[in-house]
């Protein structure tokens, strides 16, 4: 088993995921991969993680909606969110909801 966190990775870009998994199971991390808002919902609440780190774009439930509803199961959970196509008015909303 390895050391580090259990970290849920969402994001609607498969070579993102690539990346994300690579670069965390290389620091021990356990690492579980989500395509979407929905699927991504669906695990958290079977089992919630210490960490999900998630794109703001997602099809049909954004990164922002996934950061409240996450919120509402495990309000200690800590919730990156990272995007290619950001505003200011998104990061000061993702941060009002409790985003890293």
């Amino acid at each position: 088993m390895k050391n580090g966190l259990r970290i849920l990775v969402v994001d609607n870009d498969a070579s993102i995921r690539e990346v994300m998994v690579r670069l965390l199971e290389a620091q021990n991390h356990e690492v579980t991969l989500a395509m979407n808002g929905e699927v991504a919902l669906e695990l958290f609440r079977e089992d919630p993680f210490p960490l999900v780190i998630t794109d703001i774009s997602l099809g049909e439930m954004d990164g922002i909606q996934l950061l409240q509803e996450i919120k509402k199961i495990d309000p200690n959970s800590l919730v990156v969110i990272i995007t290619s196509y950001g505003s200011m008015e998104t990061a000061v909303k993702a941060l009002r909801y409790g985003a890293y």
